[in-house]
């Protein structure tokens, strides 16, 4: 019985700090930081690969 409710009791207070962070805003912010930083990554994978195909285009004597 314990621990059942020192679970319960963790699952509120989880649940009571998501809403706090939706009501404060700061829920949407920590979603934006972590849309741009994928955002970013993918771009930077986009272009090493980019980089890396014209590189080895211009080793096979192609440009």
């Amino acid at each position: 019985m314990k621990g059942e409710k020192e679970l319960i009791e963790k699952i509120l207070n989880t649940e009571i700090n998501i809403f706090r962070s939706i009501r404060d805003g700061s829920a949407l912010m920590q979603h934006m930081e972590d849309f741009y930083y994928i955002t970013l990554l993918e771009n930077v994978r986009s272009n090493y690969q980019t980089v890396a195909s014209l590189q080895q285009t211009s080793d096979e004597g192609g440009i």
